[in-house]
C-alpha cells in the first residue's frame, strides 16, 4: 500500500531507502549520515501491550536546534515508554491530522529493526494501528509528546515496508486540529487592546491626554525651528493628530467622570442612563453591571466592579468590529469558518467584560466557553499557540523578552508549538513567541 497520494511530500528522506541501508548495513548509521541521526529504541506499552524494537532516524533538517530544543531531541533518543494511543476512530486519518497541526514533514522515521524478524512486534503494531486508524504516542515532557502514524511505504521491488512518521506536538493539539478540520473552520486568535478596542479608566485618559498635549507641544517647537519645508509640515502635521487625540480623550474623560459621578451622561443628542446587564461570572453567579452604549454601539461606557465607581471604562470599539463579527458568527452566509479565541494580556474580569461587550449575544464564543477560550497572559510572558488553545498554562516555557532587539539572543526554534490552522489578529508580534509569529495577521493599532 503506497502513502496517500493527496497528502503532501512531506519525507525529507526516502524510508525504503532508510530501510534498504539499515539492512544492508546492520548498523545504526546511515550512510554518509552523522552518527546521531539514528537510534535504536526499545520501547514499551505504560499498561499494556508486547514490546518491540525499532530505529529512530531523523529526517533532514530535524538535527539538534534547527526544528526542536536540544534537550526535547535527546529526550526522544532515550524514549522506551508509549503511555497511550491517539485516534482510534474510522473517521480519523490519523496521518492528515498530524501533518497539519505540525505544519510539514515528520521529524524522524521509526523503522523496523533489522536485526529483528519479519514477524516482529513492530510489524504486529503497525498493522493494528493501520487497522483501528490510531498513532502511539510517546510523552516526552509536560509541554511536548511523540506521535508515530503508521504509514506504508512502497519499495522498488513492489514490496512494502512498515514504517512510522514522528510528529512531535503539543499535547493536545492533534485534537485541536482534528476538531478544526472535521468542522472545516480555522482558529482565529484575537488581542483585545489596540487590536479590537481602546478603553481608559478616568485616571489613563486624562494621563493620556496630558501626555498628547505635551507631544503636541515638542512638535510645534521642531517645527518652529526647522527650515526645511517638508519636515516642518510633517512635524506640524504630528501636531495636528495629537491635538486631536487629546481632544477625544478630554471628551472620554469628561464622559467618565459624569459616568462615575451621578451614573448618566450627557452628549449633544441628550441625556443617556444606563441599562442595568446582567453578566455570569466564571463561578456562575450573576451580578449586574449599568452600561451605556452610544453611537450605535461604538462608545461603551460599563463599570468593571458595579459598586466601585472608580473601576468605570470607557471602550471604543474599532470600526468595521460590527460587520466583521456578523461575518464570524455566519450571519452573512450561514456558514460559521471560524471558531474564535481571545488571547490578552489585560486584566482577567476586564478582558471577560470587553468580550462580552464585543460578542453580547454570544454568536462567537457561548458563554460555558468563555473560561476556556479567553485567556490572560500573565506580566512578562509571552502569548504561545498553545496556551491560547487551553494546551498548556503559563509556565516557565511561556516566559521570555518582550522584542527581539538586535543582538538579543532568540529562544530555540520549537515547531510542536505551531498550529498552521491558526490566525492571530494582533497589533504587536513582539508580544508573541517566535514560533507563533508566523500566523500572526499583525494590524494597526487602535488607539
Amino acid at each position: 500500500m503506497d502513502v496517500d497520494n493527496s497528502m503532501p511530500d512531506a519525507m525529507n528522506e526516502n524510508p525504503s531507502a532508510l530501510h534498504a541501508s539499515l539492512n544492508d548495513n546492520g548498523q545504526q548509521q546511515l550512510q554518509g549520515a552523522s552518527p546521531h541521526e539514528v537510534h535504536r529504541a526499545s520501547l514499551a506499552f505504560e499498561s499494556n501491550g508486547k514490546p518491540f524494537s525499532c530505529c529512530f532516524a531523523f529526517c533532514k533538517g530535524s538535527k539538534q536546534g534547527d526544528l526542536l530544543p536540544s534537550d526535547v531531541m535527546n529526550t526522544i533518543v532515550q524514549a522506551t515508554l508509549i503511555h497511550s494511543t491517539w485516534g482510534n476512530r474510522r473517521d480519523v486519518n490519523v496521518l492528515q491530522v498530524l501533518h497539519v497541526a505540525h505544519g510539514g514533514g515528520p521529524v524522524l522515521h521509526a523503522l523496523p529493526d533489522p536485526e529483528q524478524g519479519p514477524t516482529s512486534g513492530f510489524e504486529a503494531q503497525h498493522n493494528e494501528c493501520l487497522e483501528h486508524h490510531k498513532a502511539l504516542v510517546i510523552q516526552l515532557d509536560a509541554a511536548h509528546e511523540l506521535m508515530l502514524a503508521p504509514v506504508c511505504s512502497a519499495q522498488g521491488d513492489g514490496s512494502v515496508v512498515p514504517v512510522f512518521w514522528g510528529y512531535v506536538l503539543c499535547p493536545g493539539m492533534a485534537s485541536v486540529a482534528f476538531g478544526l478540520l472535521e468542522r472545516r473552520q480555522m482558529a482565529l486568535i484575537f488581542d483585545l487592546d489596540e487590536t479590537l478596542v481602546v478603553a481608559h479608566t478616568l485616571s489613563t485618559a486624562e494621563s493620556r491626554r496630558d501626555e498628547c498635549i505635551r507631544s503636541k507641544e515638542n512638535m510645534l517647537q521642531m517645527a518652529s525651528q526647522e527650515t526645511n519645508m517638508e519636515e516642518r509640515q510633517h512635524f506640524e502635521r504630528m501636531a495636528g493628530c495629537l491635538q486631536k487625540e487629546a481632544d477625544m480623550l478630554n471628551f472620554d474623560a469628561e464622559l467618565l467622570n459624569q459616568y462615575a459621578m451621578s451614573n448618566q451622561v450627557r452628549t449633544q443628542k441628550g441625556m443617556f442612563t444606563p441599562r442595568l446587564e446582567s453578566v455570569v461570572m466564571e463561578d456562575g453567579s450573576s451580578i449586574q453591571r449599568p452600561v451605556i452604549r452610544l453611537r450605535d454601539g461604538q462608545v461603551i461606557l460599563t463599570r468593571i466592579h458595579p459598586h466601585d465607581r472608580k473601576s468605570s471604562v470607557i471602550v471604543r470599539v474599532r470600526p468595521g468590529w460590527k460587520e466583521l463579527h456578523s461575518f464570524l458568527a455566519g450571519m452573512v452566509d450561514s456558514q460559521q469558518r471560524f471558531e474564535v479565541y481571545a488571547c490578552t494580556a489585560a486584566e482577567r474580569q476586564y478582558a471577560l467584560e470587553v468580550w462580552r461587550l464585543l460578542d453580547s449575544n454570544a454568536a462567537l464564543i457561548p458563554v460555558p466557553l468563555r473560561r476556556q477560550r479567553i485567556v490572560n497572559v500573565g506580566a512578562g510572558r509571552l502569548k504561545t499557540l498553545p496556551n491560547s488553545f487551553g494546551l498548556l498554562p503559563f509556565g516557565e516555557e511561556a516566559l521570555g523578552p518582550l522584542a527581539g532587539a538586535a543582538g538579543e539572543e532568540q529562544p530555540p526554534m520549537d515547531v510542536s508549538r505551531q498550529m498552521p490552522l491558526a490566525v492571530v489578529v494582533d497589533d504587536r508580534t513582539v508580544v508573541w513567541e517566535q514560533p507563533s509569529r508566523p500566523q500572526i495577521l499583525q494590524v494597526i493599532p487602535w488607539a
